[in-house]
Order: C-alpha cells, then structure tokens, then sequence
C-alpha cells in the first residue's frame, strides 16, 4: 500500500512539473488556467496561443437538399415571392373607395357562407384519381391543378387585402411544384376559405355538381354561388 501510494505522488509529482513545462508557472492558477477546469485533459484547457471560446468544435449536420434547394422548390419559392409581392403592392385600406371596401367585406362573407354549405361534400376528395399532373398530383382537387397566380389575380388579391387578409406565408405541406397551386397538398387546400380566391368558391365541377344535385340545398346553394359571382364582377369593375 505504501509502495502504491509513493507511487501515486511521484506520478503526481511529474505531474505538475509537465505542466510547469508547458504553462510556464508553478502552478494551474498561476498559468491561466480556471480552477473549473482542473479536472479537463491539459489539451482541452486554454492557452495563451488559444482562446477560450475557441477550445470547443460544433458540428451541425445540414441536409444537402437545404444546402443545395431542387430547381422545382426554387420555383415554388419565386411563385411565392411574386404572390406575396403582389399583396404588398396593394394600396393602403384607408386610401380605397368606401364602396370597394363594403363589397370586399361582403365577398369574404359570402366565401364563408359557401365553406359552411359546402363543409360536408366528399366528391372533391377523390376528383383527380386517374388523372395526368398536374390535376392528378393528389386524387382530390382537380380544379386545384392551376397557376397560383392565375386564381390569385389583381382584383382577386386587392379583394382579398381590402377584406383584412394577409399574404400567405408558406406553400402547403406536402405539396410539390406539379400540383399545381401552392396551397394544394395532399389533404387539400391550406388556406382558410375566406383566404382563398372567389373563383375557388364559385367554382363547381362536373362531380361536384353531380353530388350536389342530390341533395335537398341545391337552391340555396345556387343563390350562395350566384350571389358571390356577382358581387365579386362588381367588385372587380370598380377601378384599382
């Protein structure tokens, strides 16, 4: 035990002579290095060639498709751009005609109406099966399978900011550049129905017709249709 413990001090011993070597004083404390480090390997503390801050290496692993975007998720994001660009160029509510802003409000109202009448429709959910992209990207929403920027029009996106609506923010999740609209994916539109175009809610296919003409509110929703394609044509001949 003795022999062991003799040991161990001059072990100990040497020990603090390498350090003197390599800091240049008698002791940790003396050469710069923290108390809280005494239990660090020598390499690991600092030194006066090193700072501090510059003893540690992270790593971050990035994906490559983050590094390195596809040419189709760059189109994406240029479409997105252009549509949030043409929101921004909008002129300020307070400086719009009265008559503007009550139909814009009343265009929003009518988008709302048509959601509720139209919450429980299933044909929309598998309109596109069997289809070519971009229509058939997802089996529902056929009609979805356009230009953003076509549905998103002038009139359709001053409408749109007169009613109090901002610019979308991101595309849909799960969506792809061949499906068409930005917002389309894989479980439908991702915008709320008052932030969709008009032209999305009046908007009635030969399967959606079908399934609507069976049920027992086809004349009220026929008005909610025609009353909102109205309005919104009044809306759009007013002048910007």
């Amino acid at each position: 035990m003795r022999k062991r413990e003799r040991a161990r001090k001059r072990e100990r011993g040497r020990e603090r002579e390498r350090r003197r070597e390599r800091y240049g004083g008698g002791s940790d404390t003396e050469a710069g290095v923290p108390p809280c480090q005494e239990a660090l390997h020598p390499s690991h503390r600092p030194s006066p060639s090193r700072p501090r801050h510059a003893q540690y290496r992270v790593v971050v692993f990035v994906p490559l498709e983050r590094l390195f975007p596809s040419r189709l998720d760059r189109a994406r994001a240029k479409e997105l751009r252009s549509l949030r660009a043409r929101f921004t160029a909008q002129a300020p509510r307070s400086d719009t005609d009265h008559t503007a802003r009550a139909l814009a409000h009343r265009i929003l109202e009518r988008k709302r109406a048509r959601a509720s009448a139209f919450s429980d429709v299933t044909a929309c959910a598998t309109c596109a099966r069997g289809c070519a992209p971009p229509a058939g990207a997802f089996e529902g929403g056929r009609c979805c399978g356009t230009s953003t920027l076509t549905v998103f029009s002038p009139a359709e996106v001053r409408a749109l900011r007169l009613a109090g609506v901002d610019a979308p923010n991101e595309p849909a999740e799960g969506g792809h550049a061949d499906a068409g609209c930005l917002f389309r994916g894989p479980s439908g539109c991702s915008l709320s129905p008052a932030s969709r175009p008009s032209v999305c809610a009046v908007y009635v296919c030969l399967d959606l017709g079908d399934e609507l003409d069976r049920r027992d509110d086809v004349p009220s929703i026929a008005a909610l249709r025609r009353e909102l394609a109205e309005t919104f044509s009044r809306f759009a001949a007013l002048p910007p």
